[in-house]
């Protein structure tokens, strides 16, 4: 799949006009901030941007969160949900000092009566330096949306399966802030039974 095609979806008609909205509850497509080469990242595999390069996204859903994932010591991260330009659910996850920052864009927001899923996100990789070498920060800017596009994407993620990503599930999480992010309960329909098998085959192959 082309690099294109991978970008985030940055303008809320881009989300409106897909036909339809690909995502398997729980799988969404991973994406990561890697906060050493400074660059959006696909997957482990394929850099999205260039070393250094802003990117913009509009974000569906949101949490901050302190666990113990992914390989790492228990810390703080961040995780948003967001479309591709291919109508892909996403996942990106940031944690440590980029998620810092994100706070601080958080709690603007909060007095402003807003809050991340309101909002164009764009997302800069800035660079610091400390005595084991040189990293990128994730600074944040944010364009909010006009009304009738918050409703419409409030409207959108409504009729979406819940939002979460099955591998960053864990029993031992401490949730700082949550948006439109869903993760299943024991009471909660098995969502991939309820996909035909031919898709989930298909889409868990993509992914």
């Amino acid at each position: 799949m082309s690099k294109n095609v991978l970008t985030p979806a940055s303008q809320a008609s881009q989300i409106f006009a897909f036909p339809e909205i690909l995502y398997l509850p729980g799988f969404p497509r991973a994406y990561r901030f890697d906060a050493k080469k400074g660059v959006l990242n696909f997957n482990g595999e394929k850099d999205i941007t260039k070393k250094g390069q802003a990117f913009t996204l509009i974000p569906l859903a949101y949490r901050i969160f302190t666990d113990e994932i992914m390989g790492f010591s228990r810390r703080l991260w961040a995780e948003l949900f967001f479309l591709n330009e291919a109508g892909q659910m996403c996942s990106l996850l940031f944690h440590h000092y980029s998620v810092e920052q994100l706070l601080r864009t958080v709690g603007e927001l909060f007095y402003e009566k807003a809050n991340l899923t309101n909002v164009r996100l764009s997302i800069t990789p800035e660079p610091r330096q400390n005595g084991y070498g040189s990293y990128y920060v994730a600074s944040f800017r944010c364009e909010p949306l006009p009304e009738e596009e918050r409703t419409q994407l409030a409207i959108l993620v409504d009729s979406l399966p819940p939002l979460y990503r099955q591998d960053t599930l864990t029993g031992d999480v401490s949730t700082n802030i949550s948006v439109n992010y869903a993760p299943p309960t024991s009471d909660t329909p098995d969502t991939l039974a309820e996909v035909p098998a031919s898709t989930a085959d298909l889409l868990l192959v993509e992914g």
